[in-house]
């Protein structure tokens, strides 16, 4: 070299094999250099030394070495001194590898990365877990599929069944303007079996030449009567829709029921020894027996009354559209309240509309909205199609005339339910005298070719006489 050395140091001879064979350059290397001291032992052993991890091999003598043997710890992934008993210890990064350690470079160490073993196992019980998963949700739509299109047929079916048994002419009969929606409801046929247990052969009451009438209680209480057909002959269809819309109250019943009541009325209020005040009449406190007769039913809350005594002071109970307007502003409850609780009950018979119908979607009350037309003549207007249909003229004038001095707002006005009664004998016995043989109020029979019934509130026993027959003739 040109110049003087200035710098010596002692190095691996692995590790300077990696830098540069220049030495110029050592000058600016600051990384420290690996120096790795090996001595030789002179002194032979008989046996050369075992230790873990290490072993010692004989040296062959030299002119620069007395020979000798020497030590080393096994591989490059032990270090330490191999001349002494468990010194040569696992270099760090290669604790706990199960397979051998391996050199990541730059003199650092590492376990190698062992694949995980697979648990066949778990991907065993997996698989067939998702795949009986998959199965049940197939079984699950397939079903449902069925269900959906066995509806669906059965839909069909009902509406084909429906349309030609006359179902949309009896709607177009429910909606227009000349009946009472309210008088007819369509039951499925499980509700109408549920409601006559089956067509249980206790309820029948009666039986026709084209059907059988049984009792029957809806799920609300309501008793009905039902009727179900023997055959359906689709050529009188028409003639059973009519029918179904107007429920056989005839005018003759009416004008029957009307005086039975009146007369019941006239008794109470006239008894020489208990005058009564019934003090709840409504058409539904009317119950007919299995030949229509109508009687007087609920006494609750009735009051006798002294032969000369003419009203009661009491809080005002009763029920809203039947109850005396003068009762309200007085709590004077007398004879002629139940008048004109009477006059209201000969307004429904008249009109087939209930006391407490909100009328022309208005708040108006019957008795109101029926002495308007009677005030204009327009009493024809608002009378029930089987009363205009029935009734003669005359007869129609003369218990609407009578139904309004029933409900006179001056009670004093109002007549006495002996006039009453007297008046609607009267007029029942005209129009008897006025009936052919063939008008008799038995011919009234419903054809149902679907088991449709009329929604009458009534209830039918032809073993008991004073059951619940007629509650609403709505």
């Amino acid at each position: 070299m040109d110049h003087a050395c200035t710098r010596a140091f002692l190095v691996d001879t692995d590790w300077i094999a990696n830098k540069s064979k220049n030495l110029e350059h050592f000058q600016n290397i600051c990384d420290p250099a690996r120096v790795v001291l090996e001595w030789s032992v002179t002194d032979l052993p008989v046996n050369l030394p075992s230790y873990a991890n290490s072993s010692c091999v004989n040296k062959a003598p030299s002119p620069d070495d007395a020979g000798g043997y020497v030590c080393r710890c096994k591989g490059e992934f032990y270090e330490g001194n191999p001349y002494l008993p468990n010194c040569c210890q696992v270099v760090r990064g290669c604790e706990g590898c199960v397979q051998d350690c391996i050199s990541l470079g730059n003199h650092t160490f590492g376990c190698p990365q062992k694949p995980e073993k697979v648990n066949t196992t778990t991907i065993a019980v997996g698989l067939g877990l998702g795949i009986s998963i998959v199965l049940v949700l197939a079984l699950v739509g397939v079903y449902w599929l069925y269900h959906v299109h066995k509806r669906r047929r059965n839909n069909r079916i009902k509406a084909k069944n429906f349309e030609r048994n006359g179902g949309l002419l009896l709607k177009q009969q429910m909606s227009s303007e000349d009946n009472n929606v309210e008088k007819t409801r369509i039951l499925t046929s499980d509700e109408l079996e549920k409601a006559t247990d089956q067509y249980n052969v206790n309820r029948i009451v009666g039986e026709g030449g084209q059907g059988t009438v049984y009792k029957g209680m809806l799920n609300d209480g309501k008793l009905v009567a039902i009727k179900k057909s023997k055959k359906v002959d689709e050529s009188q269809l028409n003639v059973f829709i009519n029918e179904l819309e107007d429920f056989p109250i005839t005018w003759e019943m009416r004008l029957h029921i009307a005086t039975d009541i009146a007369n019941a009325l006239a008794y109470l209020h006239s008894s020489y020894l208990i005058p009564i005040f019934h003090r709840d009449i409504k058409s539904s406190n009317i119950l007919l027996d299995n030949k229509y007769r109508a009687k007087l039913s609920d006494f609750g809350i009735s009051k006798s009354v002294g032969v000369d005594q003419t009203h009661i002071t009491t809080r005002v109970v009763g029920t809203f559209g039947y109850l005396d307007p003068g009762y309200f502003q007085s709590n004077q409850f007398t004879d002629k309240s139940d008048v004109y609780s009477f006059g209201v009950v000969l307004v429904e018979l008249l009109s087939g509309q209930k006391a407490n119908r909100v009328i022309d979607d208005e708040e108006r009350g019957l008795v109101v909205w029926f002495l308007e037309h009677m005030g204009d003549s327009s009493l024809y207007d608002i009378l029930d199609a089987r009363v205009k249909r029935e009734g003669r003229e005359e007869e129609i004038m003369l218990v609407a005339q009578l139904a309004k001095r029933c409900v006179n707002l001056d009670g004093k006005r109002r007549p006495a339910m002996k006039e009453v009664a007297a008046e609607l004998e009267t007029i029942r016995s005209s129009l008897q005298h006025g009936l052919s043989k063939n008008q008799s109020i038995s011919n009234n029979e419903q054809d149902d070719a679907q088991t449709i019934y009329s929604s009458i509130d009534m209830s039918l026993d032809d073993t008991i006489e004073e059951q619940h027959l007629f509650s609403r003739f709505h």
